[in-house]
């Protein structure tokens, strides 16, 4: 009797532990999920809390504006460009790129990164396009970028890059210290 036993106990260890599996994936699957609508309510200009980010402060072009602990300037914008970079590494745009000429300065009292995914631009029709990091790294040359780090007191200049559909009027662009604080709205002119 006992060898039934085991062996039924055996039989059911596979059933156990695919019971396991399926609720770990189940598990997993609910986090990313969570995390998602985090992430939309982020990105929709709600703070975690629900409640509404503030109105970005009004600027001008080549006007210096601050936002946290960081001044801005904006020089212009350039667009139509479709790849940055060589052949061999490089960035293809999915439309074209646009690219900002923005100038930093640290007016705090230690070093920061300014956040690329917190700027953004938009487009005569409301559209919103997040600043594309990975693309800012095949502009400039070898000095250093802005969304590297900034020591305090000192000032860079640099392009913030965004890929937009072809044709896709670029209106403003909104620069902030981080995702949590209330921005400067610049006007964009092309060139």
């Amino acid at each position: 009797m006992s060898n039934l036993r085991r062996r039924d106990a055996r039989s059911l260890w596979p059933w156990i532990a695919g019971g396991l599996a399926v609720a770990m994936i189940a598990a997993l699957i609910a986090l990313f999920a969570v995390l998602g609508v985090i992430a939309n309510r982020l990105s929709a200009g709600l703070g975690a809390g629900g409640s509404p980010r503030q109105e970005a402060v009004g600027g001008r072009l080549h006007e210096v504006v601050a936002d946290g602990g960081f001044q801005f300037s904006v020089a212009g914008m350039r667009c139509g460009a479709r790849r940055l970079g060589s052949d061999d590494f490089g960035q293809r745009a999915r439309g074209e790129f646009c690219l900002v000429a923005v100038t930093v300065r640290n007016i705090g009292t230690r070093p920061e990164i300014l956040d690329g995914a917190a700027q953004t631009a938009y487009a005569a029709d409301g559209s919103a396009f997040v600043s594309e990091v990975g693309a800012a790294m095949y502009v400039g040359g070898r000095r250093p970028g802005i969304l590297e780090r900034i020591d305090a007191g000192a000032r860079v200049r640099g392009t913030l890059v965004f890929d937009v559909p072809r044709g896709t009027r670029l209106t403003s662009i909104v620069l902030r210290d981080s995702v949590r604080t209330r921005g400067v709205r610049i006007p964009l002119a092309r060139a």
